[in-house]
């Protein structure tokens, strides 16, 4: 089935739909993660040594477009 036509960060996957999923669902996911991986002692310094600290915000806007698009359909990822 194609999905319908959808506003920019709503999904289009029935999944999703089924699911309840949607952008802002995926947002809250992918800041806490990454909000606790930079925490951990252990695993921090791993995304520390490859994402500089300047760029945590935009690393986490790729992100969030990519798990959005796998998950949500929206093809809001591009790289």
């Amino acid at each position: 089935m194609n999905p319908a036509p959808a506003r920019p960060g709503e999904p289009t996957t029935d999944e999703a739909i089924a699911e309840g999923l949607d952008e802002a669902m995926v947002r809250r996911v992918v800041h806490r993660f990454y909000d606790q991986v930079r925490a951990d002692p252990l695993i921090g310094p791993v995304f520390h040594a490859r994402v500089a600290e300047g760029h945590w915000p935009e690393h986490r806007e790729k992100i969030t477009a990519f798990w959005s698009s796998a998950l949500l359909g929206t093809r809001s990822y591009s790289g």
